[in-house]
């Protein structure tokens, strides 16, 4: 029978050349102990073999994933993802993370990501990759993050519209409530935080930066398409094209697409540049 399991890493390095470094299949929790003092490596071919199961990143659960300790944890994806998970992914502790990918996302989840403490780091260069993919709700409420995106838009045939990346992509609520979460987009169309639902912000250091210009798609700060709201914390969007906040509204005017809640010590907002601190 399937039950809660854990993985105990100290000072591992593990390469698979024709799949995942690590394929959890169990669909119960897992727990991954990056033993403190220790740098553990995981890295997966440039193709995979074919498989009966489900091979998505280089790390890889199918169940719910817990990361914690306070060691460091390298992962590369140089075929699909860094670390993928068909659940939902939490890291807490002071785990360090650092996950790269040319060819898809930093980190895939499919139920929710949550991050309470720790350092994550996330670096991605494929066209049209997010920093974190996420298919439903995404919380901050600690530690230190920092994602960056490099890769331009990309043309979509089903959804005949174009694919940007992304440093965040949650389809359900953005929440941050804590902690220090910096992101940086350069490529074209690129975004900060992309949310299908809304971007609520109530505390912490959040900071967004995106370069690139708007060929093919419209880069954007912080795009929640329910609404963007802030009521805590420090609040800083800039962008080199189109909107730095945009909820969805055609108001022209900047201040109409995010909804200030109680009185910040200093506000600007403007088209291309948002600073709200509280």
């Amino acid at each position: 029978r399937e039950r809660k399991f854990g993985i105990k890493l100290a000072g591992v390095s593990i390469h698979n050349n024709d799949g995942p470094a690590i394929n959890n299949q169990c669909g119960k929790s897992l727990y991954v102990e990056v033993v403190s003092g220790t740098t553990n490596t995981l890295t997966d071919g440039t193709s995979y073999t074919e498989q009966t199961y489900q091979q998505k990143g280089a790390f890889f659960s199918e169940g719910q994933t817990y990361f914690y300790g306070s060691g460091t944890l390298n992962v590369t994806g140089n075929t699909k993802n860094a670390i993928a998970c068909d659940d939902y992914i939490v890291i807490g502790d002071g785990v360090v993370i650092n996950a790269s990918s040319s060819t898809g996302h930093g980190i895939k989840v499919n139920d929710g990501f949550w991050m309470n403490s720790g350092t994550l780091t996330v670096d991605v260069t494929g066209d049209g990759c997010k920093g974190i993919s996420n298919d439903s709700i995404t919380v901050i409420s600690g530690g230190t993050m920092a994602i960056t995106t490099s890769g331009d838009c990309v043309y979509d045939a089903e959804a005949a519209d174009y694919s940007s990346a992304a440093c965040i992509k949650s389809d359900y609520q953005f929440k941050m409530t804590g902690g220090t979460v910096t992101l940086v987009s350069s490529g074209d169309g690129g975004k900060g935080i992309n949310c299908d639902e809304d971007v609520v912000f109530s505390g912490g250091t959040l900071t967004v930066t995106t370069t690139g210009g708007n060929e093919d798609a419209k880069p954007k700060g912080v795009k929640g398409d329910m609404g963007i709201i802030v009521s805590g914390g420090s609040f800083k969007v800039s962008v080199n094209k189109s909107w730095a906040c945009d909820n969805g509204t055609d108001s022209d005017s900047p201040a109409d697409h995010v909804t200030v809640v109680g009185t910040p010590t200093s506000s600007t907002i403007e088209k291309k540049s948002v600073e709200i601190i509280f």
